[in-house]
């Protein structure tokens, strides 16, 4: 028999209210807390839905993990966390939180999602010298035996990059730019930060000023730096998906945003017609040929669309996998429920993560 979560697990469709979120704006505070420092991606995620002049209190963390446990312990009412981006795919520690979060989050679920533009910006001390595509980096990838038509650059650098020696930014960024890195700064070093934003910091202190860090825009004018080059990623419509978290039976007071509402915006959880997905998170038995396969037939047969799937290490034991699944859908409809019933008997655990609208459409 399969393994559930009895706290929160989807009941029958009559049953599924009591687990969706009713956000109403009322009188008194609502806290955000965020990847920071400010001005990451994240924070422009937060700034474009909770801005605030509208009353909501921001608050940053420096990890991800920190986000998920000012929201499970009622330090926040809702958490803003990165996601995916379109290019580079899932972000590994949200999701390896996400796949933790029955033991160390219990109460931890998603409401709501948010898609924010990436365009990322080099960042340093300008050495006054002009920028020669005849220079040490020409500026024409080159060429390789694995690579033998390397992508060309979306944009050209503003000044000479000869002087960088140290390259700072956040994991995902390097994917997001490696045309624009390959082209005009071969062979630089380096360095991983927690965000886009801490890693301007870093080069901001940098007295040899040989440093340069992938950020946003706005942390030039926060850092004091020079834009050294502009719109640097492969793909001009890069995006990265945000997920906007709540604890379950948690506070709420306080003003909320339009798309995550109910009453106030039309009943906007119940209106029939609109867009919504759903994330749950199952494993299965590794040693069953089939397992997965069975357990992924149940969505074709209720005839829920997949959106998207991952997969991460359980923490269990070695080589033994969680998987992530988003369909549309959502608790309450009875095609989910009934889908999730017959669910239950072919995987060893699931868990119902939340239920959102579906933003996609409107970026």
């Amino acid at each position: 028999m399969a393994q559930i979560d009895h706290e929160h697990r989807p009941k029958e469709a009559a049953g599924d209210e009591a687990f969706m979120p009713t956000f109403t704006p009322s009188s008194g505070t609502t806290r955000v807390t965020f990847l920071g420092p400010p001005g990451t991606f994240t924070h422009q995620a937060v700034l474009q839905d909770w801005p605030q002049d509208q009353g909501y209190i921001h608050s940053s963390c420096e990890t991800i993990r920190d986000v998920f446990v000012e929201v499970q312990q009622r330090a926040s009412n809702f958490g803003i966390v990165p996601f995916e981006n379109s290019t580079y795919g899932s972000v590994t520690q949200t999701m390896d939180l996400l796949a933790a979060h029955l033991a160390q989050f219990p109460d931890v679920l998603v409401c709501g999602e948010q898609y924010v533009d990436v365009s990322h910006t080099l960042l340093g001390h300008s050495s006054g010298a002009l920028h020669h595509p005849g220079g040490g980096d020409s500026g024409v990838a080159t060429p390789t035996k694995n690579d033998p038509s390397p992508q060309k650059p979306t944009s050209n650098p503003l000044t000479s990059l000869d002087h960088i020696k140290h390259l700072y930014s956040h994991p995902m960024a390097w994917g997001q730019c490696e045309a624009f890195l390959s082209t005009f700064l071969r062979g630089r070093e380096r360095h991983d930060c927690a965000s886009t934003a801490a890693a301007a910091e870093s080069v901001s202190k940098d007295t040899s000023k040989t440093s340069a860090s992938i950020s946003c825009i706005a942390a030039a004018t926060a850092k004091g730096l020079d834009v050294l080059a502009k719109r640097i990623e492969d793909k001009h419509d890069n995006s990265t998906r945000f997920l906007t978290l709540y604890r379950t039976h948690g506070p709420h007071h306080g003003p909320i945003p339009l798309y995550l509402q109910s009453g106030a915006a039309g009943s906007s959880w119940r209106s029939p017609g609109l867009p919504w997905k759903s994330l749950l998170r199952f494993t299965v038995d590794h040693h069953q040929p089939g397992a997965l396969a069975e357990a992924m037939k149940v969505f074709s047969v209720f005839g829920l669309n997949l959106t998207s799937m991952n997969s991460r290490p359980s923490g269990l034991k070695k080589w033994h996998y969680i998987f992530f699944v988003e369909f549309i859908g959502r608790q309450g409809d009875s095609s989910v429920a009934s889908a999730m019933k017959i669910l239950r008997d072919k995987v060893e655990d699931v868990k119902f993560m939340g239920s959102f609208k579906d933003r996609q459409g409107a970026n």
